[in-house]
C-alpha cells in the first residue's frame, strides 16, 4: 500500500490522472489494487488518499512539488475510491461466485469472459483478478480475455473509423502534379494560388491534396477550415479539413458544387474567413481561460481536453468540485478584463526545450516534435500551441461561460461563447426578461420577487387542493368497504377507479390499508387506473396477513405479468404496470388468480 500511494502521489501530482487508457489506466489499475490490499486488512471504507500527507512530509525536502499539489492528489485519489468502493463489494461477491463455480466443475483456469466481465461491469483490472486467482491457487484464460479485449477494442474502432485521417470509401489516388505538398500557410494567409498534387473520391465526394494550404486542418482541438477551392471548369466545397494518419499530410475533404471532375491542376483556395475568425476568438479565449481558472479555482487545474469551434469553446480541466457562482464570476471579470485591454499576441517557433526554460505550458499528454510554436500573451499567458489566434485580445469581443458541468470523477467541463454570439446570447436573454416583465405586469426589478410570490401562491393552492383531495378519497372510502368481498379466504376489495392518477391510487391504497389495519380481521386491496393510456396498479396488505407470509410484492408480481409488464414493492403495498390496457379489466374480473390460497 505505501508503495502504491507513493506511486500515485508522485504521478498525479506531476499531472497525470486515472482513466480508461493509456498512462491513466495504468494509474488506476494501481490505486485498485491498492484498494483491494486494504480490503484485505479490513479498510473498507476510501483510506489511500489519507496517506498522501505522509508522503508529502517525508518527500517535500526533495520534492517540494508534492506538498504543493497534495490537496489535488488527495480528491483525485479520494473520488476514484469512492468511485471503485461502490462497484469493490458486488465485484468481490460475482468473483467468489465464479470461483465456485469452477471448484463444483473441478477447473483451475478462470474463463476469459468471466475475467472480461469483472473489468468490463465492475473495473477490476485483469491484473488484480490473476493476482486474486494466485492467491488460491488458480489462474486465468488470459488468450479468451484478451479475444473478448479485441472484440470490444473492434466495435469501437468501427464505430469511430471514419472520424480522422480520411473519408469513407475512398478510392485510389489521382496525381496530377509532383513535388511537395501540405504547406500550410493559414497562420498569415487566409486564400492562396496553388497547385493540386493529388486527389480521389470518396462517398462523400472527393478529397483533395495541395502543395500549399490556407486550411487549417483539426489539431489541438480546433476544428478543421472550410471554405472552396475553384480551377478551371470546376469549384469545390471544403467540407473540413484532416491530417492523415501520417500526421503532414492535409486532406481537403470536399464536394462539387459545379464541374464533375478536376483535369487542371492550378487552382485558387481560399476558407471562410468569418468561420475562422470566430474560431480564432474561441481559441485566444481558450488560452485566457486557462489561465484564469489556476487563478481562481487553483494551480492544479490544468487543461484536459477542448473544442475550439466557430460557434463556441469547450474546454475541459483537472478539478473535483463544482464551481462557484463567485468562481465563475471571477474567472469571467478575469478573462474579460485582458480582452478590453486588447494585448498584442506574440507567437515564435523555438525548441521544445527552450520553450520549456521560457516557462510556456505543455499539456500533459500532448505530442511534441523537435520544434513548437509558442504562443504568448504578454506576461499573462505563455502555452505550446499550433492553432489560430487573434492578433489581439480585443478581437475577442466579449467572453461568457454558458455551463459548467461534471464529466467524470475530477474532471470538469466549461462551455463558453465570444464575441457576436454573446451578444445574441444577450439579447435572447433581454427578450425573455421583457416578454416575463409582460406577462408580469412587473419592472425588471420586480420580475424574481413576483415569480417568487406566485410559486409561494402556487404550492399553497396545490397544498389545499390535496387536502381537498385527500377528504373526498376519505368520504368515498366506504364504497370501497361495501364493495369488499371474500375471495381464497380473504377480505378483499378490487376497484377500477378511472381518472385516479398514480399519487391518487396510492393514497386510496393507504386509506384503505389504515381501515384493514383497524379491523380484525384485515384484508387485501387491489385498486387499479388506466395513466397515460397504460395500466397501473396498487395493492395493500394489512399486517396479520403479512405475518401469514402474504406479501403484497408477489401479488402485483403475479399481475404485472398478466398486463404485460411486471412490478414489486414493500411486503404491506406494492404497484404494478403493464403495456397493455385492455387486458386491465380482465384481470380484476379473475383477481383470485392472483391471489394466495388460505391454509
Amino acid at each position: 500500500i505505501s508503495d502504491h500511494v507513493r506511486t500515485l502521489t508522485f504521478a498525479i501530482a506531476d499531472g497525470a490522472l486515472p482513466s480508461n487508457e493509456g498512462r491513466g489506466y495504468v494509474l488506476r489499475r494501481i490505486l485498485r489494487r491498492g484498494a483491494r490490499f486494504g480490503r484485505e486488512v479490513g479498510l473498507t471504507e476510501p483510506f489511500i488518499y489519507k496517506l498522501v500527507d505522509t508522503v508529502a512530509q517525508k518527500m517535500e525536502g526533495a520534492f517540494p512539488e508534492v506538498r504543493e499539489k497534495q490537496t489535488h492528489v488527495e480528491k483525485v485519489i479520494k473520488a476514484e475510491e469512492e468511485s471503485f468502493n461502490e462497484t469493490l463489494d458486488r465485484g468481490l461477491e460475482i468473483f467468489e461466485s465464479m470461483v465456485e463455480e469452477m471448484e463444483k466443475e473441478g477447473k483451475t483456469t478462470l474463463p476469459g469472459k468471466d475475467a472480461f466481465q469483472l473489468y468490463d461491469t465492475y473495473g477490476f483490472p485483469v491484473d488484480l483478478t490473476s493476482l486474486m486467482l494466485e492467491e488460491r491457487g488458480y489462474d486465468i484464460d488470459m488468450d479468451g480475455f484478451q479475444e473478448h479485449m479485441e472484440a470490444q477494442r473492434a466495435r469501437a474502432r468501427q464505430a469511430g473509423k471514419f472520424k480522422h485521417g480520411g473519408s469513407k470509401n475512398a478510392g485510389e489516388w489521382i496525381e496530377i502534379s509532383e513535388g511537395p505538398h501540405s504547406k500550410f500557410v493559414g497562420y498569415s494567409e487566409y486564400e492562396v494560388d496553388t497547385v493540386i498534387r493529388k486527389y480521389r473520391s470518396t462517398d462523400d465526394g472527393v478529397e483533395v491534396v495541395m502543395e500549399t494550404t490556407p486550411f487549417y486542418a483539426e489539431a489541438g482541438g480546433q476544428v478543421g477550415d472550410t471554405g472552396a477551392i475553384s480551377g478551371q471548369d470546376f469549384v469545390l466545397r471544403v467540407q473540413d479539413t484532416q491530417k492523415a494518419p501520417d500526421g503532414e499530410t492535409y486532406l481537403h475533404q470536399a464536394e462539387f458544387t459545379e464541374g464533375e471532375e478536376i483535369a487542371d491542376p492550378e487552382v485558387h483556395a481560399s476558407i471562410d474567413v468569418e468561420k475562422r475568425f470566430r474560431t480564432m476568438r474561441n481559441h485566444t479565449a481558450t488560452h485566457l481561460l486557462h489561465k484564469a481558472l489556476k487563478n481562481h479555482v487553483g494551480e492544479h487545474v490544468n487543461q484536459a481536453g477542448s473544442l475550439v469551434h466557430p460557434d463556441y469553446l469547450r474546454f475541459d480541466f483537472t478539478h473535483y468540485e463544482k464551481l462557484t457562482q463567485e468562481q465563475i464570476r471571477a474567472v469571467e471579470r478575469e478573462v474579460n478584463s485582458k480582452i478590453l485591454r486588447n494585448i498584442e499576441l506574440d507567437d515564435h517557433v523555438t525548441s521544445f526545450d527552450e520553450a520549456k526554460e521560457e516557462g510556456a505550458t505543455a499539456l500533459f499528454g500532448e505530442k511534441y516534435g523537435d520544434e513548437v510554436r509558442v504562443v504568448q500573451i504578454a506576461d499573462y499567458s505563455k502555452e505550446l500551441c499550433g492553432g489560430t489566434h487573434t492578433h489581439r485580445t480585443g478581437d475577442i469581443g466579449l467572453f461568457k461561460i454558458t455551463q459548467e458541468t461534471s464529466i467524470s470523477a475530477g474532471m470538469r467541463r466549461i462551455f463558453a461563447i465570444t464575441g457576436d454570439a454573446v451578444e445574441e446570447e444577450l439579447r435572447k436573454k433581454e427578450s425573455i426578461l421583457e416578454e416575463s416583465r409582460q406577462l408580469l405586469t412587473a419592472s425588471e426589478e420586480e420580475v424574481p420577487k413576483r415569480i417568487a410570490s406566485l410559486k409561494e401562491q402556487m404550492e399553497r393552492l396545490e397544498r389545499e387542493l390535496e387536502q381537498v383531495k385527500q377528504q373526498q378519497r376519505a368520504e368515498n372510502l366506504d364504497d370501497l368497504l361495501e364493495d369488499a368481498v371474500q375471495l381464497n379466504g380473504f377480505t378483499i376489495v378490487t376497484k377500477r377507479l378511472d381518472d385516479t392518477d398514480r399519487d391518487g391510487l396510492e393514497s386510496y391504497g393507504d386509506l384503505l390499508r389504515n381501515q384493514f389495519q383497524a379491523s380484525e380481521d384485515g384484508g387485501i386491496g387491489i385498486l387499479a387506473s388506466v395513466v397515460d393510456e397504460k395500466p397501473f396498479v396498487v395493492c395493500v396488505v394489512s399486517d396479520n396477513l403479512i405475518q401469514q407470509g402474504i406479501k403484497a410484492g408477489d401479488i402485483v408480481g403475479k399481475i404485472g405479468k398478466a398486463l404485460g409488464g411486471g412490478g414489486g414493492g414493500r411486503p404491506h403495498q406494492a404497484t404494478a404496470g403493464g403495456r397493455d390496457a385492455g387486458k386491465l379489466d380482465e384481470v380484476l374480473d379473475n383477481i383470485e388468480k392472483y391471489l394466495p390460497q388460505a391454509e
